[in-house]
């Protein structure tokens, strides 16, 4: 009994201590890992994928950087980022999917045209007391 206690014990502690992502260069955070820490073969080349079409429409005009998309929700909402997904919706539209702290600590979810920069939608509590005026 003491013994399974003991591997029980150091395999969660194996488990808590492994990293859920890859951080590379600038802190950029990268494919999730599993607890082993690899990186499934086909996680990275679903996410390489994803990101060459993400490259590509910038390129073309199809969205904008990341840091113009920040700069646009800062202008409106005051706090931090948590976190960006960037989805691509029917008829090649681009949205970038926001989580936003606020200084309140309440988390707001903000959709972002990714072409126009443009708040197309925000919800949560808070998000009338975060707003700049």
């Amino acid at each position: 009994m003491r013994r399974e206690v003991f591997t029980i014990a150091i395999l969660l502690s194996l488990l808590a201590a492994a990293p859920t992502q890859a951080e590379g260069p600038g802190g950029h955070r990268g494919d999730r890992l599993d607890f082993m820490g690899f990186a499934p073969a086909a996680g990275r080349a679903l996410a390489q994928s994803d990101h060459d079409r993400a490259k590509a429409a910038l390129r073309a005009g199809q969205i904008r950087p990341l840091k113009q998309i920040l700069a646009s929700v800062r202008r409106n909402y005051r706090g931090r980022q948590l976190q960006v997904n960037l989805s691509e919706q029917g008829g090649g539209a681009w949205i970038y999917h926001v989580k936003w702290m606020t200084p309140e600590s309440n988390v707001l979810s903000i959709v972002v045209d990714a072409r126009t920069a443009q708040i197309m939608s925000v919800s949560g509590r808070g998000a009338e007391a975060a707003r700049r005026r």
